[in-house]
């Protein structure tokens, strides 16, 4: 018999490796990689329009860099808390909660997941496709359509092309908004450097871009572990938690802070015609990273999608799965390619990410605490059968889930609803600290799993 094909660090071989475990023979990669996925997917319009945000709300250009910075820092932290636990389990992130909500029952968090997948290809190849159509005059929906299917087909090859993507996409970026910050910088700050509002005003504005930047980060983290689960399973925790950590950090804030840069110019239009004022002959190039930006942290959308689906059990393979995930994205972006829509849909998505840290602290009690750093779980193929040792519903899990979000839901403020204490405040929303400070504290004090699910003999780092 002829031995099965080894994918290892093939680009051009489609990913022949779906939900399950990655197998030691299997396990290949770099930490560099890990920095260069959250770099390159951050390096994008949507991160320069945020950070020109707190500007357009008062905090001129220290307080908007500071808020953003600062929003990143904690939302950082929790990808990297999940991106850390990829190498230990060698499974997609989704998966991993399975220990602590039972096979069906972690298909509430999956299917949450799943639906946010594809609220973010849908917005993302949507800014692509308007930002081509007007720096370069394309037409909107053959732009949509070229734009998607590039990132389909990036997806469908899966892991290894998506890293080569993201490699590729952080030196271009790299080079190409070093040029633009440098502009910039010569340049200068504009009138809107200065706070347009003062004491109690500019803090309520303050903890708001805080708040927006958190949630985008933080949302990365049902992603996490994807794109580390293929490094050697004795990889020590802390390498790539930190390669994770600086890569999305540092490319959130630059971003941020040049936006916050550029939106001080109060150039009409914002931040796209801001960079024409600063770049003169070089913009053709930003601009192009810029479209090139919405792929990359498509790819991201897309692939992770399709595990997403796999998760609460879309009868497919990867392939399919993630096929699916791109279509409706852009077919959406496609049917529903208005400015209106773009707004309407972001609140939508701010609401989906109210699920992410109650679900955070969950995963990273179960992981970290109960199971000593994974170490302690039982066998690996345990996440996989839905009558093993998790269960088919692990309820203190969905419990401790739902008692958090229902206490967060008084502290929310968003164009949808705002509660009782985030009137209160102004419009601040604090309810993503509530939900993971309670449910965390909950699943802590009743979500211990019983001797039975003892690990099977502990692994040293």
């Amino acid at each position: 018999m002829s031995q099965p094909v080894l994918y290892r660090d093939e680009v051009l071989l489609v990913e022949p490796h779906g939900l399950e475990r990655i197998p030691d023979a299997e396990r290949h990669g770099t930490l560099a990689g890990q920095f260069n996925v959250w770099f390159a997917a951050n390096m994008h319009l949507t991160t320069l329009v945020l950070g020109a945000l707190g500007v357009t709300l008062g905090l001129g250009f220290w307080g908007a860099a500071v808020s953003c910075a600062l929003g990143n820092l904690f939302g950082a932290l929790g990808n990297s808390l999940c991106a850390a636990m990829g190498p230990r389990l060698g499974m997609p992130q989704l998966p991993m909660s399975r220990s602590a909500f039972g096979y069906r029952g972690n298909y509430v968090p999956a299917f949450l997941a799943w639906l946010g997948y594809i609220g973010w290809v849908t917005v993302d190849n949507t800014l692509g496709s308007q930002t081509s159509q007007q720096l370069f005059g394309t037409p909107y929906v053959p732009t949509a359509l070229i734009l998607g299917i590039a990132t389909i087909v990036i997806t469908i090859y899966g892991y290894n092309f998506v890293h080569a993507w993201e490699r590729w996409l952080t030196w271009g970026s790299l080079v190409v908004f070093a040029l633009l910050t440098v502009l910039a910088l010569r340049h200068g700050a504009g009138p809107a450097a200065a706070p347009a509002k003062s004491g109690g005003p500019f803090w309520l504005a303050f903890l708001l871009e805080f708040t927006i930047m958190f949630s985008y980060t933080v949302s990365w983290a049902p992603y996490a572990a994807d794109y580390a689960r293929y490094l050697p399973s004795r990889t020590p925790i802390a390498r790539p938690f930190w390669y994770s950590f600086w890569g999305m950090f540092l490319s959130t804030t630059w971003t941020n802070v040049l936006g916050a840069l550029l939106g001080t110019l109060a150039v009409a239009g914002g931040v796209i015609p801001s960079m024409r004022t600063v770049a003169g002959a070089a913009a053709p190039a930003i601009y192009a990273i810029l479209v090139l930006g919405s792929i990359s942290s498509n790819t991201l959308n897309m692939y992770s999608g399709g595990m997403g689906g796999l998760t609460w059990g879309l009868p497919l393979r990867r392939t399919g799965a993630t096929l699916v995930v791109g279509a409706i994205g852009v077919l959406l972006s496609i049917a529903f390619g208005g400015p209106q829509f773009i707004k309407f849909f972001q609140g939508f998505l701010f609401m989906l990410v109210y699920w992410v840290t109650p679900w955070i602290a969950i995963i990273a009690i179960d992981f970290y605490v109960f199971h000593r750093r994974g170490l302690q779980y039982p066998d690996p193929a345990e996440f996989y059968r839905p009558d093993g040792v998790f269960g088919a519903v692990r309820w203190i899990g969905l419990a401790a889930f739902a008692i958090g979000v229902a206490a967060s839901v008084p502290f929310m403020a968003t164009d949808w609803y705002t509660g009782p204490i985030g009137k209160a405040l102004g419009g601040a929303d604090f309810s993503y600290l509530v939900s993971f400070v309670v449910t965390g504290a909950v699943y802590l004090a009743a979500g211990r799993p019983q001797r039975s699910l003892a690990a099977a003999p502990a692994r040293g780092d």
